[in-house]
């Protein structure tokens, strides 16, 4: 996609030059050369290489602020998205955190590798290889060897999903072959990458015959709730917030 489609789809044009999505930006108030209507500017009356080479494309928390509070209705996040996009296919890449562990993490989960990633699962309780309910597991084996050292001990959130879905009498499908979901991917810019894994996920969830998919992590049931359904359609089971699953219940 090009900057003048990407204005058009975010409806970047509409910009008031209000100052409003300045004076929400938390980035704003400690980086002077950044706000979203700046980059608007530089995206509108800027040559395209010089801006999509500028570091700021980085700079946005995608907190989504500015989106919310935009009385243009501009879709600032959607802007961000965009132009990440393209910056990475010009070579403007971001600094990733913890050293990218995480980014080549998500990048390994595109091949064929195979995956040992559920024994800590079959010991929490009972689980099953196809069934009605399927949890999503998301990244935590990966953010408990990462953030060892802080002892964060994130397994243990997994763990009492299992121990609590099983008190209600549910053996959820636990899958070795459930990739990242791959919100972050999305959020930096790499969408095949993102499409690549959300593909594999919806396969895995399919052969599993799952009719509803369980989440712990509101990041991953906000990313197969919006986007994949925007990019794959149907995905031909419900998803649910564990704590929702729970008032139901």
């Amino acid at each position: 996609m090009n900057i003048e489609a990407l204005v058009n789809e975010t409806k970047a044009y509409y910009c008031l030059d209000c100052g409003v999505c300045t004076g929400s930006c938390p980035v704003a108030r400690c980086t002077p050369t950044f706000s979203p209507r700046l980059m608007v500017e530089k995206a509108l009356m800027g040559k395209a290489e010089d801006f999509l080479m500028d570091p700021d494309v980085w700079s946005c928390l995608t907190c989504a602020r500015c989106t919310h509070r935009c009385p243009a209705d501009i879709d600032y996040l959607g802007f961000a998205r965009g132009i990440r996009e393209e910056a990475l296919k010009l070579g403007n890449k971001p600094t990733p955190a913890h050293n990218g562990v995480l980014q080549t993490i998500m990048d390994i989960q595109t091949s064929g590798i195979k995956q040992d990633k559920i024994a800590w699962a079959k010991e929490a309780g009972s689980i099953a290889d196809k069934g009605e309910y399927f949890y999503f597991v998301g990244c935590l084996p990966y953010f408990n060897v990462v953030f060892e050292d802080y002892h964060s001990h994130t397994l243990d959130i997994g763990r009492n999903v299992i121990k609590i879905l099983n008190k209600l009498g549910i053996e959820p499908v636990v899958s070795n072959d459930e990739k990242c979901g791959g919100h972050d991917m999305l959020w930096n810019g790499e969408v095949e990458t993102f499409k690549k894994l959300a593909a594999a996920n919806i396969e895995v969830i399919k052969k599993a015959g799952s009719k509803k998919v369980i989440f712990h992590c509101p990041e991953g049931y906000f990313i197969f709730k919006e986007y994949y359904t925007k990019y794959f359609g149907d995905l031909g089971f419900e998803v649910v917030q564990f704590y929702d699953f729970l008032a139901e219940k």
